[in-house]
């Protein structure tokens, strides 16, 4: 009779602490008590990454999940009982404060956290073929161990009889007082090891006690002003949502991810989870933020047939696949149930650029459908439940697949979750004077994409952005290579084509490290999908390392062949295997490993090719056979569940009293037997599909062949590789592949995710420079006009959104055209001293308009509209000479005015700007004197020199936001046209 303790270290101190000392008492009381149990410390398993208890006891009287509460002092829960399961908690403690009891960083109590890992706990007792038939998942206990020592201001709520919560002080009475029906035993503790692994419990520990361990009051989490609006909205109702919040900047969507999950738990929200694309992302988030941050993979697929019953039953069973189709049948894993996730909860996806509806399969297996943000909104049900999901990403890195299927996307969004509540906001940062060339350059980037202009591309450069010359690449990858690496790097090479980085890494291998053309050791290779690493001493866990692992090459063991052959022995293709011992850099749980490669992917560029795909989906299968002949259907526990199933027993009844009946010469229906046996067989091909499934899990997860690592070399990787990776300095060729187009979204969204991954400096080869001038040509054919005069033309004025002022309103007694009553607001405010003292109109198009200085002298001016609405024209009809060159020079500015608001908004505005101050600077004045569709009319003057020229542009939507020509139209003499041919020198 004994407790046998289990556990993985925390990184939470008290939880560490706390474990220790309950696991050293409970030691010594179950051998007191002749109990036999199994007490597990922080378990975990990687299906089930929602499940964080921080102990799971199985024990003589019952199975038990347990987290541990650092406080002590008078608890203080809400006293309606619905509130008690989903309102914040409080403790008074000993010196008077009264702080809120932290229930993790995803719920809003004690019990809502524990009832979530209860949740999850029925889900994995579900899905395994033991542990659904003997235990109680209705009579699993939930228990909150607090510090201590504590009093309550009520019992807890009856309502969840199996939820109980004590300090350490109590915890011995009452496991001696609980009982369950989920008594312990061998088998069922076998299975929790395996479920949960952890190392033994070194029981050596020195603990002393801690005369406060309440913690600090928490601070309140300030919420950035700029996403408040955004969070109001979207929290105003208790309906299902989707808010997208964007950014370029990842501290930033960092902190928010943090924000949005504080709001959330303050605003009625239970419980929050927080997913990224894959583990990859998910590590590197938790390291950044030290939030729990779970793959999206591994929380929504991995369903299991709940139902083995769930085919349809009036059709008669195919006979089995012949073993030639098995070999090429693409392996589907299903979605999860989402019964543990709340109805009411708040799902956060940061890095949510990275999830897609694009389709991603290989030719052995796809997750679902294929296209994980379209199963992400089928799984979560938001139609049918409350949820919401708060998607945070950047606007302008690739996705994997299309941008238009980005979770980021709304057009997507709204297919997926038609008529559902979207809201979005976008952080469009400003230009600073401290932000750095690489920091500026990602701006300038994004700015191309949201405005859709791809005409623009240049740099400055600075201790951020390297302009580097081949010597100088060369020059990086020496330096930051040259000896083996104790960490993950801190460095990379990007480049586009896969093609490209393998020649690199095979350079450095060659002439950097020397270590020539096959696998050595100090090679530095990129893991391309999940594996599973089994400990082979016995005295450790199995160690997960996640697609994007770096791993560092310490020692080359034997290669082993595979020959894969057909039936008819047609050679299908030969696997080469290789055996290595690797050190996981990065990997504090298990720095040195022994895995299987498989050699023909890194021969290749990354990838197989479809003999060698069919080669090992065949490869898969024998070993799956030869798995089954070791572990018989006869001997599984699916095949006692099939002879404990009530359907199937049924149909054998029936069919043995056919043939008794048969037999007995009564007169039977044989299509009675035929449906009877139809029933029979297809409810056993279901177990054994369900065997066959289940068998080969645990292959892909310990069979160190069927689990082989996909690696190719880690030095140079390509920027759809490096996307959620983030390096101190980067190595990176600019260009693509011969021919591809530069002036478009693609490359402007690959360009900027290169830049990206660099945090501290860039070093850009081959910087490809984009002007709108890059095809313009410069026609000058026009001969000297001497005699040319220069005549500015202005716009027409228009204040289309204004309301006529009263006092003007005060002079009107009929009907006039409202843009000539705004001139006549605008006109006095550009003169000073005068009044207003009648309108009249004469016709439609022209009204006359009398003005008084302040010397009492009149002046009448017509104000035309030429029946278009707008001003065309102000003159002065009557007026002294005075008074005159006063009104003509406030109408000059106030058309002026006109025009530099009529410049063009689009991306031709800061251009002209541009040139506005390059001319002024060399003593040249620039009119834009008209624009027409395709065509600007421009005048530029110096002294007593005029040149008129066009600018055509181009307005398709492929060549958008580039000049064809600059021709020269008029001119009074040569002076200035070679100023006006620089303007648009690249």
């Amino acid at each position: 009779m004994s407790l046998e303790v289990l556990f993985n270290k925390t990184e939470n101190l008290h939880e560490n602490v706390q474990f220790d000392r309950v696991a050293k008492h409970l030691i010594s009381f179950f051998k007191a008590q002749e109990w036999d149990g199994l007490l597990i410390g922080n378990p975990f398993n990687e299906d089930y990454p929602r499940f964080r208890a921080d102990a799971i006891l199985l024990y003589t009287n019952g199975l038990i999940i347990i987290d541990f509460k650092d406080y002590k002092g008078e608890i203080i829960m809400p006293v309606n009982d619905d509130e008690f399961r989903t309102k914040p908690w409080f403790i008074n403690t000993s010196d008077g404060n009264c702080i809120k009891i932290e229930a993790g960083n995803n719920h809003t109590n004690p019990y809502k956290q524990l009832d979530r890992y209860r949740g999850v706990l029925k889900g994995v007792v579900q899905d395994d073929g033991l542990l659904r038939y003997v235990l109680d998942t209705k009579k699993i206990c939930a228990l909150n161990v607090f510090s201590g020592p504590i009093t309550q201001n009520r019992e807890t709520s009856r309502t969840v009889p199996y939820y109980q919560l004590k300090s350490e002080l109590d915890l011995h009475t009452f496991l001696n007082q609980y009982a369950s029906p989920n008594k312990f035993e061998i088998p069922v503790a076998d299975k929790f090891k395996l479920l949960f692994p952890a190392k033994e419990w070194s029981g050596d520990l020195r603990i002393e006690a801690d005369d406060y361990y309440a913690k600090p009051k928490t601070q309140h989490q300030v919420i950035d002003k700029n996403i408040v609006p955004a969070l109001q909205e979207f929290y105003a109702n208790d309906e299902s949502g989707i808010l997208l919040l964007e950014s370029m900047s990842q501290k930033l969507r960092d902190k928010w991810m943090v924000m949005v999950n504080s709001y959330a738990l303050e605003n009625g929200t239970p419980e929050t989870d927080i997913w990224c694309h894959s583990s990859r992302i998910a590590r590197k988030v938790n390291l950044r933020t030290h939030f729990d941050v779970v793959s999206l993979y591994s929380v929504i697929y991995g369903g299991k047939y709940y139902n083995v019953k769930k085919e349809d039953e009036t059709l008669e069973a195919d006979p089995e696949k012949g073993q030639e189709e098995s070999e090429l049948e693409q392996e589907i894993i299903g979605l999860k149930s989402d019964t543990d996730i709340d109805d009411n909860a708040t799902i956060i996806i940061p890095e949510a650029h990275l999830v897609s509806r694009s389709l991603h399969q290989t030719d052995l297996m796809k997750f679902g459908t294929g296209r994980l943000l379209e199963d992400l909104i089928q799984f979560l049900r938001l139609k049918q439940t409350n949820r919401k999901i708060i998607f945070i990403g950047d606007p302008y890195m690739l996705s994997y697949g299309r941008v238009e299927d980005c979770a980021l996307n709304v057009d997507a969004l709204n297919e997926l979750y038609p008529e559902g509540n979207i809201f979005n906001y976008r952080h469009t940062p400003e230009k600073q004077v401290t932000d750095v060339e690489l920091l500026k350059t990602r701006k300038a980037l994004g700015n191309a994409i949201d405005q859709n202009y791809f005409n623009n591309l240049s740099y400055q450069f600075d201790a951020s952005l390297h302009f580097a010359k081949h010597d100088d690449g060369l020059n990086c990858i020496n330096s930051w290579f040259s000896q083996p690496l104790e960490d993950e790097p801190k460095q990379a090479v990007l480049f586009f084509s896969k093609k490209d980085a393998r020649t690199t890494n095979l350079y450095i291998k060659k002439n950097i490290i020397k270590s020539g053309k096959a696998l050595a050791v100090n090679d530095l290779l990129l893991l391309n999908n999940n594996i599973n690493i089994p400990d082979n001493t016995g005295l450790g866990v199995p160690t997960k390392a996640v697609n994007g692992t770096y791993l560092l090459v310490k020692e080359v063991k034997e290669q082993i062949p595979e020959t894969i052959t057909k039936r008819n022995n047609e050679l299908v293709a030969d696997l080469i295997f290789r055996r290595l011992r690797v050190q996981l850099l990065g990997n504090t749980a298990s720095t040195d490993a022994e895995i299987i490669v498989l050699e023909n992917y890194l021969d290749k560029i990354e990838e197989l090719s479809q003999k060698e795909l069919v080669a090992f989906k065949i490869f898969i299968n024998k070993r799956l056979s030869e798995a089954k002949k070791r572990y018989p259907f006869e001997d599984s526990q699916e095949y006692k569940n099939l002879h404990y199933d009530k359907d199937f027993n049924e149909a054998l009844r029936k069919i043995r009293t056919w043939k008794k009946q048969d037999e007995g010469g009564e007169k039977v229906l044989k299509k009675d037997l035929k449906k009877y046996e139809v029933k029979r067989n297809k409810i056993e091909r279901a177990y054994k599909k369900l065997y066959s499934n289940n068998l080969l899990m645990t292959l892909r997860k310990n069979d160190a062949f069927i689990n082989a690592a996909l690696v190719n070399y880690g030095w140079a990787i390509t920027v759809h590789k490096s996307v959620g990776s983030n390096f101190e300095n980067v190595l990176f060729k600019a260009t693509q592949q011969e021919g591809s187009g530069i002036s478009n979204a693609s490359y402007f969204r690959w360009f900027y995710s290169g830049l990206t991954a660099a945090s501290s400096q860039l070093h850009i080869l081959n910087p490809v420079t984009i002007t709108p001038f890059d095809n313009c040509t410069f026609i000058d054919e026009a001969t000297v006009n001497e005699n040319l005069e220069f005549i500015e033309l202005y716009p027409n004025l228009s204040f289309e959104h204004e309301d006529v002022p009263t006092f003007i309103e005060k002079l009107v007694f009929e009907e006039l055209n409202h843009n000539s009553l705004l001139a006549v607001k605008y006109l006095l405010n550009e003169l000073e001293g005068y009044t207003l003292m009648s309108i009249q109109k004469i016709t439609a198009y022209l009204i006359k308009v009398t003005l008084c200085s302040s010397n009492n002298q009149e002046s009448i001016l017509a104000i035309n509209n030429k029946g278009n609405q707008e001003v065309s024209s102000i003159r002065v009809e009557r007026s002294t000479e005075n008074n005159s060159e006063n009104i003509n020079k406030a109408i000059r500015r106030l058309f002026k005015r006109a025009k530099e608001i009529n410049y063009p908004k689009d991306f031709r505005r800061e251009i002209y700007k541009n040139w506005e101050y390059k001319l002024q600077n060399q003593k040249c004045n620039l009119f834009l004197q008209q624009s027409h569709q395709n065509e600007d009319r421009f005048t530029v003057t110096r002294d007593n020199h005029i040149v008129n020229f066009n600018l055509r542009y181009t307005v398709g939507e492929r060549n958008y936001g580039f000049f064809s020509s600059l021709t020269i139209k008029e001119k009074s003499s040569d002076e200035i046209v070679d100023i006006i041919k620089s303007l648009i020198k690249k």
